[in-house]
């Protein structure tokens, strides 16, 4: 994605180069840019705001120490989210482990998202959504949550993952069937 934001992006990039260290204050522009998307990454991708919370802190600290190393073949933004994206799977495998059952986590996001009463209207329900969205594959609601909520394209979630472009449209695609089934069945429920 190149324009504006992008070469903002690569001009911070570099004064962070130079800079760090020492002075902060081109890394803390990025971050500021940044951190508000890999939060909502992370948040859907884990489930937990807290996790959600510590992730961003240890993805930017990771960032702070490999922007030497970042040689810009890709846009800032899809490496940022490939560190990301690493990040939160390692934590999940880890949350799983702890728990000892990947559902009793998905049943306690579900409980936790769904506090308010579910009524049909012909506005989505934010609760609905989150409930759907954690009854998918963890491979479906990553690749929703980095096309909506962090609002990466096909072409940067295919460089962020290392896939091929049609791969990530047919993933997209069959994930947003699926997201659609589950939610037309919770709504003819209630």
């Amino acid at each position: 994605m190149d324009g504006p934001s992008n070469d903002e992006d690569k001009l911070l990039i570099q004064k962070c180069k130079e800079e760090l260290p020492y002075v902060t204050q081109s890394f803390e522009e990025l971050l500021k840019k940044h951190e508000p998307s890999v939060f909502k990454t992370c948040h859907y991708l884990l489930g937990d705001p807290s996790d959600a919370e510590e992730a961003c802190q240890d993805i930017f600290l990771r960032v702070f120490h490999k922007i030497h190393a970042f040689q810009q073949k890709a846009s800032f933004r899809t490496w940022l989210y490939r560190i990301a994206h690493n990040y939160c799977l390692t934590k999940r495998k880890q949350n799983i482990k702890r728990s000892n059952t990947h559902q009793k986590l998905t049943s306690d996001i579900i409980k936790e998202s769904s506090h308010s009463a579910v009524s049909p209207s012909s506005k989505p329900d934010i609760p609905e959504i989150h409930e759907v969205l954690y009854e998918l594959s963890s491979l479906d609601r990553e690749v929703i949550t980095l096309k909506f909520i962090s609002g990466l394209t096909i072409q940067e979630i295919a460089e962020a993952n290392k896939l091929k472009l049609s791969t990530v449209k047919m993933r997209l695609y069959r994930a947003l069937e699926r997201f659609k089934t589950q939610y037309e069945k919770k709504l003819k429920k209630n």
